[in-house]
């Protein structure tokens, strides 16, 4: 399924299609009797086209860009300690803590008006990596993983004969 970017009023993103998700292996150690860490080394996946929109005002006037972003990700890793606790008959896991090392974010754009002729001037493939490995070391956006991967491991597995 696509993923949806939360939008505001100066930047709207479409549904995010990530495809060819893949990974070279998976370890698991047991850390204490209730903690795990789960890792996962090579992971990769590309992003399929997806359009964009940003607008900013200047004075009396706004600045409309729109385009189209593409991309992949590819030779990273990711660590997850992962709790398990028991609800009911089932075990629920909660990532309480990961780590990821993206050593390869490829970008790719086409961008339409006043931005295509600005991008002759600023290097967006940097600007829009550089932002991508920023937001990764974000608590915030570490949060959002935690508790996406959280919720992968618990759709996967089938806990009700822990």
């Amino acid at each position: 399924p696509p993923v949806n970017v939360k939008s505001n009023k100066d930047v709207t993103v479409s549904p995010v299609h990530i495809n060819n998700i893949n990974y070279n292996s998976v370890t698991l150690s047991v850390l204490r009797s209730t903690t795990a860490r789960i890792s996962i080394k090579g992971i990769r996946f590309s992003v399929a086209e997806t359009s964009i929109e940003a607008k900013k005002k200047f004075l009396f006037f706004t600045v409309k860009c729109r385009g189209k972003i593409w991309g992949s990700l590819s030779n990273t890793d990711i660590s997850a300690d992962v709790t398990f606790k028991q609800s009911g008959t089932k075990m629920i896991a909660t990532v309480v803590k990961s780590h990821i090392s993206a050593r390869s974010i490829n970008i790719g754009y086409k961008l339409y008006g006043a931005c295509k002729i600005a991008s002759r001037f600023v290097d967006i493939k940097e600007l829009a990596r550089n932002k991508s490995l920023e937001e990764l070391k974000k608590q915030k956006t570490q949060d959002k993983i935690n508790e996406q991967l959280s919720e992968a491991i618990n759709k996967k597995k089938n806990c009700n004969y822990w």
